[in-house]
């Protein structure tokens, strides 16, 4: 999923799934571009999965217009395994030689 993401190199976030009793499964809704897009779960309540769940469901999709109108509320299932998920945005690429 977080291959498909707009604006995947300049994300910054910090999760530690093994806080959250991993594994779970997440149900993610696409709302995108009409309203938010949602994530929630099967299995109950966590509140060790709020904010993660908040991410999850800010991120928007890379997606050609038509395929957002024929996926507008459609729903995924996400396999969420016990990782620690840190991502950093990609440094800017340096152009010229050493000491320019």
């Amino acid at each position: 999923m977080l291959g498909t993401v707009q604006g995947k190199s300049a994300l910054r976030t910090h999760f530690d799934t093994n806080t959250m009793s991993c594994p779970f499964k997440v149900l993610w809704t696409f709302g995108q571009p009409n309203k938010r897009n949602s994530a929630g779960t099967a299995s109950g309540y966590d509140a060790n999965r709020t904010a993660f769940l908040g991410w999850l469901g800010g991120l928007k999709l890379d997606l050609p217009a038509r395929e957002e109108a024929a996926r507008f509320m459609d729903h995924m299932e996400v396999n969420v395994p016990c990782v620690v998920l840190n991502l950093v945005p990609e440094a800017p690429q340096r152009s010229g030689g050493a000491g320019g």
